[in-house]
């Protein structure tokens, strides 16, 4: 986890520079989506108008199990 640390705080950054208002996540949900795609995952497409979507995770040690995670997107902002 200690390697991550770099690469998940260049991303926390990012979003805390370009914070969305709800309902307005454009650039969030793309930026969100693109990084999924990056790290191998195929997120669905959102449907139009929306910015939420889902990705399937498949755990090859458990193929039928899921885990369900919701996330909000939008932000304040607000100077930190």
């Amino acid at each position: 986890a200690k390697a991550l640390d770099g690469w998940i705080n260049e991303r926390r950054q990012h979003l805390h520079r370009n914070p969305e208002l709800s309902f307005r996540e454009e650039r969030t949900a793309a930026f969100v989506r693109s990084e999924l795609k990056a790290l191998g995952y195929a997120p669905a497409d959102p449907i139009p108008g929306q910015h939420g979507f889902h990705v399937d995770l498949v755990a090859p040690a458990n193929p039928n199990g899921f885990v369900l995670l919701r996330a909000d997107m939008d932000a304040l902002p607000i100077q930190e």
